[in-house]
């Protein structure tokens, strides 16, 4: 499986930003193949989300 390396910029970014408190909510849409690495890492981050 492949990830796409300007998708996942994108989505570490809203990361970034969130953390930061820059954003106080994020839509992310993307790929099912990003989908493991997205959940993955906001679980990590303790970021609530919900996939859709």
């Amino acid at each position: 499986m492949e990830l796409n390396p300007v998708d996942i910029k994108v989505f570490l970014n809203h990361i970034y930003e969130f953390k930061k408190g820059v954003r106080r909510m994020v839509l992310y849409t993307t790929n099912k193949r990003n989908e493991d690495f997205a959940v993955k890492r906001l679980v990590n981050q303790r970021i609530k989300f919900i996939v859709q």
